[in-house]
Formats: C-alpha cells, sequence, structure tokens
C-alpha cells in the first residue's frame, strides 16, 4: 500500500505534475500507480486504488467515498493502461474497502477474460 504521495512518487513512479495536476484521488494518478507497478514488479498484470475511504466521523467530507481503481497490463512491447470510478459515500469505512476490492477484482476479471 501506498498512502503517501512521495511513496507513490519513489516507489510506482507517478510523476510529480501529475498529482500536483489532478489531485492524489484520481484515475490518472491510479493509472500511472499501476503501470509502475508494472515496471517496479515485472509482472504482466497490476491493478491499483487511489481514493478516500469514508471515516467514522459524523461529519462526512464531499469526497469520502471517492476511488478510482487503475488497471495495467503488459500487451508484448506496450503497456495497455486504464482506470475506472468508484463513489460509494454511503459506506462505512471496512465495508467501503470490501465494495472496492470486489470492484477492483471484477474490473480485472471484465478485463483479462477478453
Amino acid at each position: 500500500m501506498a498512502y503517501d504521495s512521495k511513496v507513490k512518487q519513489h516507489l510506482l513512479g507517478v510523476k510529480e505534475n501529475t498529482i500536483a495536476q489532478y489531485g492524489v484521488v484520481s484515475s490518472q494518478v491510479a493509472e500511472e500507480m499501476a503501470e509502475g507497478l508494472i515496471k517496479q514488479l515485472e509482472v504482466d498484470v497490476a491493478v491499483s486504488t487511489t481514493g478516500f475511504a469514508p471515516s467514522d466521523l459524523d461529519q462526512k467530507e464531499s469526497s469520502e467515498g471517492l476511488c478510482y481503481i487503475g488497471l495495467a497490463i503488459q500487451k508484448e512491447n506496450r503497456v495497455e493502461v486504464q482506470s475506472i470510478k468508484a463513489f460509494y459515500p454511503q459506506l462505512n469505512r471496512d465495508e467501503f474497502i470490501k465494495e472496492i476490492s470486489k470492484k477492483a477484482f471484477q474490473f480485472l476479471f471484465e478485463n483479462i477474460s477478453n
């Protein structure tokens, strides 16, 4: 897990200007994280998530429950990258993590079974 922006940059290759322009929770960052995993770990498929899990506080921020799921797939001599947006503000933190995990696996399955 790479919660910190510096970890996303140094370990996963997310560009500093991507974070500055789009924010740490964005499709662009999710895609760069997934692509960075492909390069760093030399794997054929990688999934990433970046989001704001809901807090257990009564007062919620408007962005809580927002997540982007990135997917990178090595295809011959190129990496194909895409992402999807998920938004579950009504869920508590544990439910959110479970739902995002299910959605990430579904996204992966849909794209590798084609």
